[in-house]
């Protein structure tokens, strides 16, 4: 049971009391947040008169006709196993349900029937706004794929998905033959006369991706929330997609690896074979993580000394989105942004078992600094940790006080081998030998503490549809997801594990930038392909081939010898190798050494 209330501004209740930042408010009346509906959400239900359309689109997912899209869960994030009914609910509550995951639903619906759908859900059902992705060439010469891409491989043979917010100028981008034909898919607009949505950020990926695998297959998904990303992962599995390349982040889907719809949805599709690449983030300066510290027990979170603010910057005009959530199931903590001029709680968040978010539009007409500041949230003994991202498509919205450790959003989280999360390096840092890490660029491990980037791809290549760079890991990822495309389609024989395998040991014998081996700033290191050739064969006493299969690389020089082609080109994956196992030589090779590899002739 929590021990205080709080008011917002724009509420404008008559007893509204004023709250100075570092005061208590424990004493405010004022009514609490009904328990089946996000803050958020109750907030713009009661602004449903005074909400412009601008700050609409910018907090919620709209369609055509202004309706917005909700999220309806049964259960928690992690009760997957509790299957909605898509028929039965739109009967009991009187809605359609348009699609359905596991145990999330979305309906769409206006401002003015938010209430009356809460008030119709069943027990153990919460609704929340759908969470809005966030959206995070000299590419092939500076990953070496160029000498794929010349050639009659380049892709060839590979299906590669996009899978964005939006993709605004395709049609330009193609016309110019910046990309390919492809198939298209609209998941939040269902008939596909919005499929460009409000961002060419998926276009410039598919070009990123197209400069290295111009011979690929592409089908390009337009996604919302995070259901219909789930539900965009499941159409890749059905459709044989190969490879999948995912600039997106979502929040607030639970505090462990492998949690929430999203993390499911892409650990599904691994586990049948498909390589998702997805950008760990620009987060660097815009997380905190750690443990609540309440040394004055006010009730509210010291960011570093008796300092209860954490700042930031909101220009006129921009919106942002702060978003927490904490290591247990539990009711634990309420957040608010207050506006220190005012003393005013300007946006709130209380009610959620395992997270809060909020969002707001400083349309005050000059820029601000606002203060947001996290409480406790009634009984409980050992307050958990918890982290919090600011969110902003209109600026930088840093923090002053940051924890860039564990920064990566969902699905960096998932611990599946075959989804690899990839960290940015400006296109001129690297080819430098040491390699320097994008100054945003999100950082692991995990909250479990697993290695949270796998790989780093150069960033502010070129892109046509951005007349300029295009940057971020958002570039990173494609860049690195199209290299994959063009070494996979010379080796069609190799399973998604064996390309993920040979672009690790590469990346560390090259590119081990940062600790020696993986870390959570780079990965393994940044990645760069050997040149091309028809005949190139792998040697890797990591791959436990024990029975010289051709979808994995060979374990050692005796498999060489008797199973690859003749006038193979055997390539040492930074191992000494010794001839072994009685092995005879049956035809010359050609053996080429990298790293500590041992040349045998």
């Amino acid at each position: 049971m929590k021990t205080f209330i709080i008011y917002t501004l724009i509420m404008l209740a008559p007893f509204l009391g004023k709250c100075q930042p570092g005061a208590e408010i424990n004493d405010v009346p004022v009514e609490q947040t009904p328990a089946n509906i996000s803050s958020a959400l109750y907030q713009l239900s009661n602004e449903a008169n005074t909400r412009s359309s601008k700050s609409l689109e910018q907090q919620c997912i709209v369609d055509a006709e202004g309706r917005i899209e909700l999220q309806i869960r049964r259960g928690n994030n992690n009760d997957l196993d509790l299957l909605i009914d898509k028929e039965s609910l739109s009967k009991e509550i009187g809605f359609e349900i348009r699609q359905s995951y596991k145990n999330v639903a979305s309906v769409w619906v206006f401002i003015n029937e938010i209430e009356t759908l809460r008030t119709k859900l069943p027990a153990g059902y919460f609704l929340s706004l759908a969470q809005k992705p966030t959206v995070n060439n000299e590419g092939p010469q500076t990953l070496n794929s160029h000498t794929y891409a010349g050639t009659e491989v380049g892709g060839e043979g590979i299906k590669i998905a996009i899978i964005d917010a939006g993709f605004q100028q395709l049609d330009s981008a193609a016309f110019y033959g910046h990309v390919p034909p492809v198939e298209s898919m609209d998941l939040v607009d269902f008939s596909n006369s919005g499929f460009t949505g409000n961002t060419i950020h998926g276009t410039g990926c598919t070009e990123t991706v197209y400069d290295h695998a111009p011979n690929a297959e592409y089908v390009l998904i337009r996604v919302g929330s995070a259901l219909s990303f789930a539900l965009a992962m499941d159409y890749c599995r059905e459709n044989e997609v190969d490879i999948a390349s995912i600039s997106l982040a979502y929040f607030n889907l639970g505090w462990d690896d492998d949690t929430g719809v999203v993390c499911d949805a892409v650990n599904t599709a691994a586990n049948e074979g498909m390589i998702i690449f997805n950008a760990a983030g620009n987060y660097f300066d815009h997380h905190w993580q750690g443990n609540f510290n309440d040394v004055d027990n006010n009730g509210f979170h010291e960011w570093s000394a008796n300092d209860e603010n954490n700042r930031v910057t909101i220009p006129d005009g921009a919106s942002i989105r702060v978003v927490m959530d904490w290591d247990s199931d539990f009711e634990a903590y309420d957040l608010f942004l207050v506006d220190p001029a005012t003393g005013f709680n300007v946006a709130f968040s209380t009610g959620i078992t395992n997270s809060e978010s909020l969002s707001y539009t400083n349309d005050t007409g000059a820029s601000k600094q606002y203060f947001i500041r996290v409480s406790g949230a009634g009984n409980v003994n050992v307050y958990p940790a918890f982290q919090l991202f600011t969110l902003s498509a209109d600026c930088n919205c840093s923090l002053s006080y940051t924890v860039p450790t564990s920064s990566t959003a969902t699905p960096s989280n998932s611990t599946n081998p075959l989804v690899v999360s990839v960290a940015a390096a400006e296109f001129a840092d690297f080819e430098s030998e040491s390699g320097v890490i994008a100054s945003y660029s999100s950082r692991g491990p995990t909250n479990n503490g697993n290695l949270a980037i796998q790989l780093t791809g150069p960033t502010a290549t070129t892109s046509y549809v951005y007349n300029g760079p295009f940057e971020g890991t958002s570039c990173a990822t494609p860049n690195i997801a199209g290299a994959a495309a063009a070494f996979w389609s010379a080796h069609s024989e190799y399973i998604g594990s064996s390309v993920v395998e040979v672009m690790f040991r590469k990346a560390e014998i090259v590119k081990d930038w940062g600790d020696i081996g993986t870390d959570n700033t780079y990965g393994h290191g940044g990645v760069n392909l050997y040149d091309y050739h028809p005949l190139n064969e792998y040697v890797n006493q990591a791959s436990n081939n024990e029975f010289a299969a051709f979808a994995i690389p060979y374990l050692n020089i005796w498999q060489t010898d008797w199973y690859a082609p003749l006038g193979a080109h055997c390539i040492f994956l930074g191992e000494n190798y010794e001839p072994s196992g009685g092995g005879v030589v049956q035809w010359e090779m050609l053996y080429k050494s990298y790293g500590k590899s041992t040349i045998i002739r």
